[in-house]
């Protein structure tokens, strides 16, 4: 009995040395992170976030704000190329804000010179507290010149389908006349019906050139009308030249 109550004794007492020690372990907490370009001094706060650098930038941080932060553990940044290979590994201190209960850690790497400019694609830089990942964040690391050269390509691709969408318009602007034109005769052979066959297939080509027309007019502001309207066009201007044709032969 007194074994047993001498054990109960030793679990409590653990239990609550456990608790006691528990929260001192885990005060700290992370509560923002970010890639960065630097910090401000009088602020201690990031300048230049963001998740995207170039192979001409000088380099890329990584800045992390922590409430209470650590003074008696390990703090790392380790930073992981696009092989999913370590880069680099440093062990950094907290910087504490005066007056405040919260401080920063920050370390970067440099890009401009250095083999990481030739190791494009997506990076992950964590944050590890005594050998714990408490955060994680992906950035990208891109080549300069290829962008400029990207950029310049889509202007040209953006005049080309502007120029596109401009003849897409005069040719609209031609087809709404050509429909009009052909509600006119139309009408007009209504009023004047040939014999029935004739009839029967002129009606099927009106009806097909209007439903084009509206679908022409339905989806006029999007790219893909672009070409869809130009194959349209053809269609209903070859419609119109059958239409007319009919008419002549009866």
């Amino acid at each position: 009995m007194k074994a047993r109550r001498g054990y109960l004794i030793l679990l409590l007492t653990t239990l609550i040395a456990f608790q006691v020690i528990l929260p001192a372990v885990n005060a700290y907490e992370i509560l923002e992170y970010e890639t960065c370009y630097g910090y401000r001094l009088d602020t201690l706060y990031y300048k230049g976030g963001g998740s995207a650098f170039f192979t001409h930038n000088e380099n890329v941080g990584f800045w992390a704000k922590i409430q209470d932060p650590p003074t008696d553990l390990s703090i790392r940044v380790i930073w992981t190329d696009p092989d999913e290979k370590q880069y680099d590994s440093n062990a950094v201190e907290v910087v504490q804000l005066e007056g405040e209960d919260w401080g920063i850690v920050f370390d970067s790497i440099y890009i401009y010179g250095t083999s990481a400019a030739n190791k494009k694609g997506v990076w992950t830089v964590e944050l590890s507290i005594d050998g714990v990942v408490e955060a994680a964040k992906e950035f990208q690391i891109l080549d300069y010149d290829t962008i400029v050269s990207d950029f310049a390509v889509l202007r040209v691709q953006i005049n080309t389908i502007q120029m596109g969408y401009d003849t897409l318009q005069a040719q609209n602007q031609e087809v709404i006349q050509q429909y009009a034109d052909l509600q006119a005769d139309y009408n007009d052979l209504l009023a004047n019906p040939p014999n029935s066959e004739a009839m029967e297939e002129l009606q099927d080509q009106y009806d097909e050139m209007y439903r084009e027309y509206l679908q022409l007019q339905a989806n006029m502001g999007t790219t893909k009308m672009m070409m869809y309207g130009a194959v349209v066009v053809a269609v209903a201007s070859v419609a119109v030249a059958v239409y007319f044709g009919a008419i002549k032969r009866s």
